[in-house]
């Protein structure tokens, strides 16, 4: 086969046609190789983006799970501290005296969620591409649970200055208690030096004698503010009014033993106060909980 090209030469076929058929083949073979190594290209890339998208879906789905479980804790201290709230207020009702610390439970769930705050956000958001409608789920369940760790702190707060105010009380009380048999004592004393042998036959001198042994008897027992008042104090105010209210002697008796009733009354409304306070939280936080609940179950419904 002649070959002619355009500015007027030959060219001769040496031989037959395979080289030209070879050539042919081996630029097919080519094309074909390089599309076949595109096309594998494209399918890797293909593939290697949709594991990474599942994979991404996997770590937030993961992550979320994490959360959840945070969550699920937090509902758990928040019902736990509850509970402790109505026992505190079952038990304290039952003495107003006895002063006694509502229990306070202890977690770290508030900074853990704050720490994982934004990844939490960002996957919400890999999952939920075309759908915001968890935003306004999620802010609600921070304001919740920002206030819960509010409410925690004022607990604490209110514990705190609610005992330091009653002890303080407390101690003022035992102290005028205390000066009582003290300045009794000193009456007996005078009595004894004034009528000697005849102290027994004097009802003055009797009575005052009764009254720090029975003192001495409240120590001995370990009396409570409750027993002292009622059998200690009571019994003597009552016996000075009606007996010997006109005796001088008396006036700085009668001013501890009132000071100190006036001051057991003052730690009972104290605590009636805390009580009532107390009461008010323990809504707030079963409000707080069951706010937390919805808002957790519609952004769940992306696992």
């Amino acid at each position: 086969m002649d070959i002619i090209f355009k500015f007027g030469e030959h060219y001769y076929e040496a031989g037959d046609s395979s080289f030209w058929i070879q050539f042919i083949l081996t630029v097919l073979g080519a094309f074909l190789g390089f599309g076949s190594a595109l096309i594998f290209y494209y399918k890797k890339q293909k593939s290697d983006k949709e594991e990474e998208i599942k994979r991404q879906k996997t770590i937030s789905q993961n992550k979320l799970k994490y959360h959840k479980l945070l969550i699920e804790n937090l509902i758990k201290t928040t019902n736990n501290q509850i509970k402790s709230i109505n026992e505190y207020i079952k038990e304290q009702k039952k003495d107003l005296l006895n002063v006694i610390p509502p229990k306070q439970v202890a977690t770290n769930d508030f900074k853990r969620l704050v720490n994982i705050n934004n990844e939490i956000f960002e996957s919400l958001n890999t999952l939920n591409k075309d759908n915001t409608d968890w935003l306004e789920d999620l802010k609600k369940l921070h304001i919740t649970t920002d206030y819960i760790e509010g409410v925690f702190s004022e607990i604490f707060r209110m514990t705190t200055n609610h005992l330091k105010d009653c002890y303080a009380k407390a101690s003022d009380i035992k102290q005028k208690i205390e000066l009582i048999p003290d300045r009794l004592s000193s009456f007996a004393f005078y009595l004894r030096k004034q009528l000697e042998e005849k102290r027994w036959d004097n009802d003055l001198y009797v009575f005052v004698d009764a009254a720090i042994k029975q003192y001495r008897v409240q120590i001995e027992a370990k009396a409570d503010f409750n027993k002292i008042n009622r059998d200690y104090l009571d019994p003597l105010l009552k016996t000075i009014v009606d007996n010997y209210q006109t005796e001088p002697f008396f006036e700085e008796v009668l001013f501890l033993a009132k000071n100190a009733r006036v001051k057991m009354n003052d730690i009972e409304i104290d605590v009636e106060n805390m009580i009532s306070e107390m009461q008010q939280v323990k809504i707030e936080l079963e409000k707080s909980v069951k706010r937390i609940e919805e808002s957790i179950e519609k952004i769940n419904n992306v696992l």
